[in-house]
């Protein structure tokens, strides 16, 4: 066995004589390694005593535990969304029982009775003065020039009542137009207040929902803020348990005191409900079905009036319209006609029926006559073809 020698010491081996065959080996340290050695061996019998002097902090902090607070999981949704509203009053999709015919003949017959009562006088008298006239130059009534002339005088005074029908047809027409204008008016003036009011319920049930979800996401908010103060005060605690654990530990292996750590905590992320997307798309679907109903009842109003003036005041073979002959060639057509009921029949089987026009309101009142295309069978003579393809009938050959 070598001896060594080195910086920090030296090695020396000797025969042992209690071990026969053996050595033994004695290390001697340098004087500096030596006082480091007792200084650091001083340094950890005071730590010992330290730690075991704080056995009793270590066995109190076990024993208390930790008492997390609970999670907040669930939180205040704000309340139920608003999914529908009222939409106030319906929609007019008529104009109303106004009697629009009744409006027309009553005008109608005014002003033909205020013209009659100045023509009928006037060629009475007119018509009394050519018979003196006729007389006087000698003529006889069996005469073919007496007859000619009280032919053309009665030609003209045809005419000029024919005049004041025509003008006192005018005069109805403009009666049923100024009734069916006022109360289109009064229809639309409806709808529009009904418009405002389903656009002001709207507006209410948006505000309604935004609140509510504002309300949500600070429900949402007052539970994570809680959420966190919980894990600050659970990281408190256990900071507070293991501080005089990590010490005893230092202590023991005289090391450095360590920082505790506790978990970090992460707030869970809920998305929020989407509210106002939801109640848009229903909005949307609400608003298009009202705007639809809307263009329906207008088209309907629309569409029923043009057909009745169309078939007034279209012209017939001759010059004429419908509306210019009701007093002669009324429009019996079938396809004019609604409400038809058969009231009786002719020897010939010509049909008599109770009907009213395509065109009248439905608490009008009801008609009487014939159907043109029956008497195109059974008497053609009285029929008068319209140019738009409408048939008409003269009473006065039936």
């Amino acid at each position: 066995m070598i001896n060594t020698t080195g910086p920090y010491g030296t090695v020396n081996y000797a025969v042992d004589p209690n071990a026969p065959g053996g050595y033994s080996q004695t290390t001697t340290l340098s004087p500096d390694q030596q006082a480091i050695l007792d200084r650091g061996s001083q340094a950890q019998i005071g730590a010992l005593g330290i730690a075991n002097d704080q056995l009793g902090r270590v066995s109190s902090a076990l024993d208390q535990g930790l008492t997390p607070g609970p999670i907040q999981s669930f939180y205040g949704m704000g309340g139920p969304l608003q999914r529908s509203f009222d939409q106030g009053q319906q929609v007019q999709g008529d104009i109303g029982p106004q009697n629009l015919y009744g409006a027309y003949q009553a005008a109608a017959n005014a002003s033909y009775g205020q013209a009659a009562s100045r023509l009928d006088p006037q060629y009475d008298l007119a018509q009394k003065q050519l018979e003196t006239q006729l007389a006087n130059q000698g003529l006889s009534q069996d005469s073919d020039a007496y007859k000619n002339a009280l032919d053309q005088f009665q030609r003209q005074k045809s005419d000029a009542y024919n005049q004041a029908i025509y003008s006192s047809q005018n005069q109805g027409l403009n009666a049923e137009n100024t009734l069916f204008g006022q109360s289109a008016t009064q229809g639309q003036f409806h709808n529009a207040a009904a418009g405002q009011q389903y656009s002001q319920n709207e507006g209410a049930a948006q505000f309604a929902n935004a609140a509510q979800l504002q309300r949500n996401q600070e429900n949402q908010a007052e539970a994570t803020f809680q959420n966190q103060a919980q894990q600050q005060g659970f990281q408190q605690q256990a900071y507070a348990q293991e501080l005089p654990i990590n010490e005893f530990n230092s202590l023991m292996s005289s090391s450095q005191v360590g920082q505790p750590t506790g978990i970090q905590y992460t707030p869970s992320q809920v998305n929020p409900t989407d509210v106002l997307g939801a109640y848009a798309l229903n909005s949307q679907v609400a608003n298009s079905n009202y705007q639809a109903q809307l263009q329906n009842n207008a088209s309907s109003m629309g569409g029923l009036f043009n057909l009745g003036a169309a078939a007034l005041m279209a012209p017939m073979t001759g010059g004429t319209s419908l509306a210019g002959s009701l007093f002669s060639h009324l429009p019996s057509d079938r396809r004019l006609k609604k409400d038809v009921a058969l009231i009786g029949r002719e020897a010939d089987g010509l049909g008599r029926y109770r009907f009213r026009y395509v065109w009248e309101a439905p608490d009008a009142p009801e008609r009487e006559g014939v159907m043109a295309q029956e008497v195109a069978t059974l008497r053609p003579e009285a029929l008068v073809r319209h140019d738009s393809g409408f048939l008409a009938v003269d009473y006065g050959r039936l």
